[in-house]
């Protein structure tokens, strides 16, 4: 499934799952994310936001997300199967 993006607020994006927001400052290209992934890490780390989404040709392609973040995704699948 493609997603389409321009650079707005806020929006919501249906996925096949659940809805995701996604704010101006989370949208990076893969450009930018190349260029700047220390600093998107450390941002993470920090808490500073809870994810990138990362773009390519106006398309939401993929997410960044912190390692704690991963941890606690897996651990709440885990309790559901």
């Amino acid at each position: 499934m493609l997603y389409s993006c321009q650079r707005s607020d806020e929006r919501k994006i249906k996925t096949m799952s659940a809805p995701v927001t996604v704010t101006n400052d989370e949208l990076r290209s893969t450009r930018e994310t190349v260029q700047g992934l220390g600093r998107l890490l450390d941002a993470l780390e920090a808490g500073k936001v809870d994810k990138f989404v990362i773009t390519q040709q106006t398309r939401m392609r993929g997410v960044l997300i912190s390692l704690d973040e991963y941890a606690r995704l897996i651990d709440a699948a885990e309790q559901h199967v």
